[in-house]
């Protein structure tokens, strides 16, 4: 009860019930998965063995190539690197009543001209920044993380020391013409490092 008092969940009865009522609804879906799958594997091979667990991967690879034909560049031109901060903001904003905010830096405090300083604001406080080097560049490692440069924490003078962290990404810097766009997979990493940031920025280490 302990570990799962302040997370989503809120209580493990709260959790088994949400599992429950997901794993009711797989059976069915996951039966007709793997009857497609098998069929694709059979139209591959008639004699081929029973479908098993590495050709998963494979085959539902070819089954998103075949059902989903899908013109990515052109999906990708709702998906510009802007669009996607303003949606990340709007959720922070619903779902835990904090704002980003792009701050002024000052000379010699970011390592680069495209880095940019966001702060993370509720009401009341600024709660942290998130330093967001997001542009590829000579010499930059070519990673996606979130590091920490200064941790949260309560200090022994009872105030708080506001966290500062860095979001890197490797995407390729706006053009005169179009602004950087995001395919699935780089729209996805962003978001998972965001997750990352914000975790830092709201936890209340003591």
């Amino acid at each position: 009860h302990r570990a799962v008092a302040n997370s989503l969940g809120q209580s493990p009865e709260n959790i088994g019930e949400f599992l429950s009522s997901l794993a009711s609804q797989l059976p069915d879906r996951v039966a007709r998965d793997h009857m497609a799958m098998t069929n694709m594997k059979k139209r591959t091979n008639p004699m081929a063995s029973p479908l098993a667990m590495w050709d998963v991967p494979y085959l539902s690879g070819q089954a998103r190539g075949l059902w989903f034909r899908m013109d990515m560049e052109t999906v990708c031109e709702y998906f510009s690197l802007g669009v996607a901060m303003e949606g990340l903001n709007e959720l922070f904003q619903s779902l835990y009543g904090v704002e980003l905010v792009v701050e002024e830096t000052r000379e010699g405090e970011v390592w680069a001209q495209d880095v940019f300083k966001l702060a993370v604001k509720d009401s009341t406080q600024v709660l942290g920044h998130i330093y967001c080097d997001f542009f590829r560049r000579p010499d930059k490692p070519i990673q996606d993380c979130h590091f920490t440069i200064r941790g949260g924490r309560e200090k022994n003078d009872g105030t708080y020391q506001d966290p500062v962290v860095v979001l890197m990404l490797n995407l390729p810097p706006p053009g005169w013409r179009s602004p950087t766009l995001l395919v699935p997979s780089t729209f996805d990493n962003l978001f998972h490092e965001m997750g990352h940031a914000m975790h830092s920025m709201l936890g209340r280490t003591k």
